[in-house]
């Protein structure tokens, strides 16, 4: 029996349908046992969606949500070539600590 998660990564395509089964398991899920959704340490994590999949996955599942590139416990999350113009931010850290 399965009675605690800490920290759940899901990596994949997106489409409505694979978010509805999610929802539908996590409600599954919730709804025979004690567990409860920490909607505000629950993130989707984006690249490139459309706007209007993305506004019907935050409808659904009421999370926060960013996009790349973020971190995630400490780390960097990004798709591509790790750059200054898209990870000029979360690299500029550690340039300071080696000045």
């Amino acid at each position: 029996k399965l009675s605690f998660v800490d920290d759940v990564l899901l990596l994949g395509m997106v489409n409505i349908a694979l978010i509805h089964e999610i929802a539908n398991l996590l409600h599954s899920l919730c709804s025979h046992g004690s567990w409860r959704i920490n909607h505000q340490k629950s993130i989707i994590i984006h690249f490139h969606l459309d706007e209007s999949l993305l506004n019907r996955i935050k409808s659904m599942l009421d999370w926060q949500v960013r996009d790349l590139p973020t971190r995630y416990l400490g780390l960097l999350l990004f798709c591509g070539n790790l750059n200054m113009d898209g990870c000029g931010e979360f690299l500029s850290k550690p340039n300071k600590w080696l000045a």
